[in-house]
């Protein structure tokens, strides 16, 4: 019972969200196909092809997730409705499970759901599927949960939303951040550009939870094995914060404050090479470019690091 009251008290909460999350990923396929149906019989000829990796929607049923995360954790603390939910009868670690369930199975049934539709809608429009639609849905299916227990663990180290999606997206892209101003800073002083092949591209994607915006059947099993891992270990870091750091609103950009200068350095480097290699590319790869791009880096990374990780929100 106590369980039973715990997940109704979230879902009657955060119904609005849940609804509209499971309505995209449920939608989303059946319509882009129905959508370039009704192009192939204005203007096609000869057989209805479809392909489901090369529609340009993919990327935004990855938002679903991502707003859904906020929406359970962020959002809460935000509006100062999660002290209310700490202080029910409830331990912490069933609090934590109850929310990254009631996300994650949210975001599986639904796309089981679209699955079905998908497949019948197919069947009716005759379409030649140029890839497997079991491989594209297991594919969304471990990006959407991977990319839900990100934010989710992102939630339980930050205190308002808006930090909890910085955190999140931050992370998705850091990997490609990180390999794209190094390459970029390397470039000034030699030839990078064999440091970076297509293999090395692949891996990354895995990581960022893209693998359905960028597809490529040769590394199938690294793309189920990398969002398998990482959800594992996102789920775990952010198990372990929410039982030992105040999930209380509070206004700060991260609940533990030790994470406040690391973060900050890493936001001030990547400032700094990163306009230091994009001043470089645009000045005429000339050193006074790259000179004159670290330094308005450097500020504008000091900047943005202080303004958001420093300043109380109110």
């Amino acid at each position: 019972m106590v369980a039973k009251g715990l997940i109704l008290k979230e879902i009657r909460q955060a119904y609005i969200g849940l609804i509209t999350a499971s309505a995209v990923l449920i939608v989303y396929l059946p319509w882009m196909i129905m959508n370039a149906y009704s192009s192939y019989l204005e203007y096609g000829n000869g057989k209805f092809e479809f392909s489901m990796f090369e529609s340009s929607f993919n990327g935004v049923t990855l938002l679903m997730p991502f707003i859904l995360a906020i929406g359970m954790l962020g959002s809460e603390k935000q509006r100062g409705s999660m002290d209310f939910t700490l202080a029910l009868p409830f331990k912490r670690s069933a609090i934590f499970w109850v929310k990254w369930l009631v996300g994650t199975i949210t975001i599986v049934i639904s796309l089981i759901v679209s699955f079905c539709v998908s497949s019948v809608t197919l069947n009716i429009t005759g379409a030649f599927v140029l890839e497997s639609t079991v491989q594209y849905y297991l594919y969304l299916t471990l990006s959407a949960v991977m990319i839900y227990s990100l934010l989710f663990a992102a939630g339980c180290l930050t205190g308002t939303s808006f930090a909890q999606g910085m955190v999140g997206g931050s992370m998705l892209l850091l990997p490609v951040l990180i390999v794209s101003v190094s390459i970029m800073n390397l470039d000034v002083f030699m030839d990078a550009s064999a440091l970076y092949n297509q293999g090395f591209a692949d891996i990354l994607i895995n990581f960022s939870g893209l693998n359905i915006v960028w597809y490529d059947d040769t590394t199938m099993i690294e793309r189920i094995i990398t969002p398998l891992c990482l959800t594992i270990l996102y789920t775990a870091i952010g198990y372990a914060a929410f039982l030992r750091h105040p999930a209380e609103r509070n206004g700060y950009f991260f609940l533990w404050k030790s994470f406040n200068l690391p973060v900050f350095l890493i936001v001030l480097l990547l400032g700094m090479f990163g306009f230091g290699g994009f001043g470089y590319s645009i000045g005429g790869e000339s050193i006074p470019g790259y000179i004159t791009g670290i330094l308005i880096g450097a500020g504008t990374g000091a900047a943005i690091g202080y303004v958001t990780i420093y300043k109380k929100a109110k």
